[in-house]
């Protein structure tokens, strides 16, 4: 698969060369070709209500303990990157996204072009069935 055909919603693991150091890190898609990293601690740079936390107890198959989407820095990449299979951790819960829905408006690191346009992704997603209900996360599309 290509990474610029990985859904809005997706957890895939991949390389981001892109941070110091570099190397895999879980992200996800909230728009094409553009990621939120996934990291263990939150950014305490950015307000706690920009804070999207992950429970490991919901994303068994790609947690191994309570993480955050970092929403407070954007990765775009070539779409064109090949991405294997199992690469691809599964969707967020239809719950996990709109958290970061409603966490977009207070990452001050985001222009409100950014935020509109990712807002709008992840909206448009929950709108297309099949999106996975709550007890359906991590498992794939």
């Amino acid at each position: 698969m290509k990474l610029k055909d990985v859904p809005v919603g997706e957890v895939c693991f991949f390389y981001n060369q892109k941070i110091t150091p570099a190397k895999m890190k879980l992200q996800v898609c909230v728009s094409r070709n553009v990621f939120f990293q996934i990291n263990t601690d939150p950014d305490f740079r950015v307000p706690k209500k920009s804070w999207v936390v992950l429970q490991q107890a919901d994303y068994r198959n790609f947690l191994t303990h309570d993480s955050h989407v970092s929403t407070s820095r954007l990765f775009e990449y070539n779409g064109n990157f090949s991405l294997p299979d199992n690469n691809r951790k599964g969707p967020l819960s239809r719950n996990s996204l709109e958290q970061i829905i409603g966490a977009l408006p207070n990452v001050p690191t985001l222009n409100a072009i950014q935020v509109d346009q990712i807002q709008a992704s992840l909206k448009a997603r929950l709108q297309e069935p099949p999106y996975p209900p709550k007890e359906n996360a991590g498992t794939p599309l």
